[in-house]
């Protein structure tokens, strides 16, 4: 008897110029772990929760074009406030990543927008319906 495929997740791969310095920013502020890594091939793939996303280090000037200006994802979240709450502190004084605090959107959700320090952009959004 066929079964049907049961799809798990989905997890993007980002292409970054500094694999250790993704790895501690994910790390130390959205709480991510490290869960597959690859020195040799400068390879790292990190979860939270149901999130995972991949970075392969790459120094091209295409790559970092392609991650900053053309790469983004969308992170679902309930209680997005009190995420807020422990994001802002570890975000307070960091220069190498870009920040828009909660904001409502037209469209029915509440929003943090969030570069990294490659110009990744991470959507965290929480259904306001």
């Amino acid at each position: 008897m066929p079964t049907d495929p049961h799809i798990l997740g989905l997890s993007p791969i980002v292409m970054v110029r500094d694999i250790a310095r993704t790895k501690a920013f994910y790390r130390d502020v959205l709480d991510f772990e490290l869960v597959i890594e690859n020195a040799e091939a400068s390879y790292a793939m990190m979860r939270r929760g149901a999130a995972w996303l991949a970075f392969i280090e790459n120094g091209s000037d295409e790559a970092r074009v392609a991650t900053s200006q053309h790469t983004a994802a969308q992170l679902w979240v309930n209680e997005i406030d009190t995420l807020w709450s422990d994001l802002k502190p570890r975000l307070d004084g960091r220069t190498d990543c870009e920040v828009k605090p909660p904001h409502d959107r037209h469209y029915g959700v509440r929003e943090i927008h969030l570069k990294d320090p490659d110009g990744f952009l991470i959507f965290i959004t929480q259904d306001q319906v």
